[in-house]
């Protein structure tokens, strides 16, 4: 029979053996749900997941939400999308007998533009557009599709927030570049470019964008090609949540920049230069407003935009195990330029976004 001494003295080693660990548990706690603590590995199905975010293991979704079944129907034009300055009868806008299929076009130095946008302007949501690019000598021609809110002038003043799909014309036999950008209180200098898989001038292909108050995702048929996560308080980087963008898409001259960093201009002999779109029924966002005048969004009510139990599109935070697979392959491959990894762009360091959305 042990001795009253030998029970106390293993009753206090036993305490204190508990304070310690319930010290070193609350400590791991505190750590591991820190929002500086980098988890730069996820582990999914054993295998190890190397990106930038800061997320624990146990918190990636193991799936997206779906889209709804009439994302991306062939629905009239007319249902959703209106003409944006584009001259008529010039043949900038072309929108086909059927009402389905609508033509951007440059025909001449004299009709060198085309534009459309959404008849709303929206605070997040899912939204797509089949497009089925210019074939051959393209040089100088950017085609889009893209969402805005109201640009300001003078531009050093502009605010506006805009997330790009842009299409940079070649040279025949050279292959069309896919640049995306986004810009944040009038900023931009974000820019990916993009090499695609396949001919984009040979078929349509859908293009699309989920956009919530957690995250950007690209999407290029239905594959992540690129995604931007709302660090706003980690970094101080602004995120779009506050200004409601329409979509827009359009064609132009874009000779000083668009081809081999404007050495290559566009020829106006080789028109018409024809952009070819459909699926206008890929626009599922909260309505904020109409898309025009510039300030019909300024007395909005946005808070029900943020109501996730009316939203499917608010669900995802983070991308999944994989959409993570799908951008490593895409990043690996297809990205030809990436602002986040251009050291004599950035001698100081890269922006602090980088590290959030890079997953190489």
């Amino acid at each position: 029979m042990a001795s009253p001494v030998t029970i106390h003295t293993a009753f206090v080693i036993t305490n204190l053996l508990f304070l310690i660990l319930a010290c070193h548990f609350s400590l791991f706690l505190a750590f591991d749900a820190s929002p500086d603590h980098d988890h730069s590995q996820c582990k999914v199905d054993g295998e190890i997941l190397q990106y930038g975010i800061e997320l624990p293991t146990c918190m990636i979704p193991k799936r997206a939400p779906n889209p709804p079944s009439s994302d991306n129907a062939l629905v009239p034009w007319d249902r959703n999308y209106v003409n944006l300055y584009t001259p008529v009868p010039n043949g900038g806008l072309v929108v086909r007998s059927d009402g389905m299929h609508a033509d951007l076009r440059i025909t001449s130095v004299n009709q060198s533009f085309g534009h459309f946008q959404s008849k709303y302007r929206f605070v997040f949501g899912y939204f797509s557009m089949n497009l089925k690019l210019i074939p051959k000598q393209s040089a100088g021609v950017i085609a889009t599709y893209y969402f805005s809110s109201p640009e300001t002038k003078p531009k050093e003043s502009d605010r506006h927030d805009e997330v790009d799909f842009e299409f940079l014309g070649n040279t025949s036999g050279n292959p069309i570049t896919l640049q995306t950008n986004v810009y944040l209180n009038g900023v931009g200098n974000r820019e990916q470019h993009h090499y695609l898989s396949f001919d984009p001038t040979a078929a349509f292909h859908k293009y699309s964008l989920l956009w919530n108050q957690h995250l950007i995702i690209w999407f290029v048929d239905d594959k992540v090609i690129r995604v931007f996560h709302n660090k706003t308080q980690e970094v101080g980087v602004p995120f779009p949540v506050n200004r409601p963008m329409a979509v827009q898409c359009s064609i132009w001259d874009g000779s000083d920049w668009a081809t081999q960093g404007g050495r290559v201009k566009l020829n106006y002999t080789y028109a018409p230069f024809v952009a070819q779109y459909e699926g206008f029924g890929g626009v599922d966002g909260c309505q904020a407003c109409p898309a025009t005048p510039s300030t019909a969004c300024d007395t909005a009510d946005l808070s029900p935009c943020s109501d996730a139990k009316k939203y499917w599109f608010l669900e995802q935070q983070e991308l999944t195990a994989k959409q993570i697979k799908q951008l490593q392959k895409h990043q690996k491959k297809y990205i030809v330029y990436d602002y986040c990894t251009d050291a004599k762009r950035f001698p100081e360091g890269m922006p602090e976004e980088c590290r959030y959305n890079k997953f190489y």
